[in-house]
């Protein structure tokens, strides 16, 4: 029996959004892509990489990385913002991330990185790279019996197991 309800990135990403529209109830999320445009102070969540992987019949291992931008309220003379928005972040996200009320999805070291959530100011903007971790159960697909018994024949010699 597998699970009835696979989590996936929109999920992921509304669950980040909910977070920070809760933690920062007077700063935007922008949604649409930031290329188009964007009002200051905002962030901007988006997907680097999901990478999935069947651990066997019944699991489904998934790891995506988020990054999250924080553009501030002034394009200059922000570095006091920014940083304040840093440290708010990483208690916000240092655990990990409860994606529903039952599905927590836990931050972890990738690419041996020291720790789980990277931190770094790029032209005025603060970014956070961060990577979520779970295992889900999927529906078990497999449709043969389960080996019973085997039997070998090596070399000319029977050899049977049970």
């Amino acid at each position: 029996m597998g699970c009835d309800y696979m989590i996936g990135i929109k999920d992921i990403i509304a669950a980040i959004n909910n977070l920070l529209k809760e933690n920062f109830p007077d700063v935007k999320r922008q949604s649409t892509d930031i290329r188009q445009g964007y009002t200051r102070p905002c962030f901007y969540t988006e997907m680097d990489r999901d990478m999935a992987n069947k651990l066997n019949t019944r699991l489904r291992e998934k790891t995506v990385s988020i990054r999250i931008y924080y553009f501030p309220t002034t394009e200059y003379d922000s570095r006091v913002e920014l940083l304040n928005i840093q440290d708010k972040l990483e208690d916000i996200f240092l655990e990990g991330v409860w994606i529903t009320p039952s599905f927590f999805m836990p931050t972890f070291q990738q690419d041996g990185q020291d720790s789980g959530l990277d931190f770094v100011i790029v032209d005025g903007i603060l970014q956070l790279q961060f990577y979520l971790y779970s295992i889900q159960e999927i529906e078990d697909t497999d449709t043969h019996e389960p080996l019973e018994n085997l039997n070998i024949n090596i070399e000319g010699i029977d050899m049977i197991g049970n």
